[in-house]
């Protein structure tokens, strides 16, 4: 797994390529609770390149997004791979974390 970093003005973008699995999870976790203690509130997450996503990959997006609700921030996730995107509709998290299809509507949705 790899992760990218690019800091916008009022908000952060982490790219995530490979897969997001119990082997690369607590990497991915590491990186986002780097991003709260820099009091980053709003995330923008670029899943084009995650090629597989497990159930702990799952839990630690769960969790920082009730993490950023609480404190009054956003998680958005974009350009997901159709079976990602089909692995999150399943397990009913497009009902809990904001999904779009591309950067500009994410974007559009942090102004």
């Amino acid at each position: 797994m790899h992760i990218e970093e690019e800091k916008k003005k009022d908000y952060v973008i982490i790219k995530v390529s490979g897969r997001l699995d119990a082997i690369n999870s607590p990497r991915f976790e590491k990186k986002m609770k780097e991003k709260l203690d820099e009091e980053k509130r709003k995330i923008l997450l670029d899943f084009l390149d995650v090629e597989y996503l497990s159930s702990s990959g799952m839990r630690v997006l769960l969790s920082f997004t009730k993490k950023l609700d609480a404190l009054g921030g956003k998680l958005v996730v974009f350009n997901v791979d159709e079976d990602v995107l089909e692995v999150l509709k399943m397990a009913g998290f497009d009902r809990v974390i904001k999904i779009v299809s591309s950067q500009q509507k994410a974007e559009e949705l942090m102004a």
